[in-house]
């Protein structure tokens, strides 16, 4: 009920007000501290929590992308290990919430909103993360990176993100329903030898069914 009440916010409430983009474009220290804050949150174990703070981060990263450098407009400038820090909160809040389908779908949008907005630099920190995830699809890997190739990519955006999906299937958490499950596999069982006894019409004495000597 909490994150339907979350997911049923209006969209205003997570929009960032110019005073906020003036203290995060003027401060180091509030500016640093808000973003390290704002992704670490999404590790938290409160769903209400990090569906609004997906909201903010969304918003936040639509209005102003990662950039590798500093310019008049005012745009996220990370040094490489806060990159990889907020990236690997992004998809450790996949593992933690991705139960919950509407959390998951806005997790994941982030999380390729944000690979895929970044300069190149910033991706090579993305792969050096996504590499560490387990049991991942090499193949699959190997053509989502060649994919954002500028020199060769003629993919489209679905095809991308289709790609990107498979890659951190294995990270998504699920219901603990679905945990532990395996597939059940019914054996083919031969049927059983039974010795039928057979009774004669005459016989009509009911001692003679327990008679082990029969």
């Amino acid at each position: 009920m909490l994150v339907e009440n979350a997911l049923a916010k209006d969209s205003q409430s997570s929009q960032i007000s110019e005073l906020a983009i003036f203290l995060l474009k003027n401060n180091k220290i509030i500016y640093q501290s808000t973003i390290l804050c704002l992704f670490d949150g999404l590790n938290w174990p409160d769903s209400y929590c990090c569906v609004r703070l997906l909201r903010l981060s969304q918003s936040l990263l639509d209005k102003h992308p990662i950039v590798d450098q500093p310019s008049e407009q005012f745009g996220l400038v990370l040094n490489e290990q806060i990159s990889e820090r907020i990236f690997t909160n992004c998809l450790t809040g996949l593992q933690l919430h991705g139960e919950h389908q509407e959390i998951a779908s806005l997790l994941t949008n982030l999380v390729y909103t944000i690979y895929e907005k970044s300069p190149i630099f910033y991706r090579q920190v993305y792969n050096r993360v996504i590499t560490h995830i387990p049991n991942l699809n090499s193949k699959v890997y190997d053509e989502f990176v060649l994919k954002f190739d500028k020199k060769s990519s003629i993919a489209g955006e679905k095809v991308k993100k289709d790609l990107f999906k498979k890659i951190i299937q294995p990270i998504v958490g699920k219901n603990i329903g679905q945990l532990h499950k395996y597939d059940i596999h019914i054996r083919v069982l031969e049927p059983l030898n039974l010795n039928k006894k057979k009774f004669s019409s005459n016989e009509t004495n009911i001692c003679s069914l327990f008679d082990p000597n029969y």
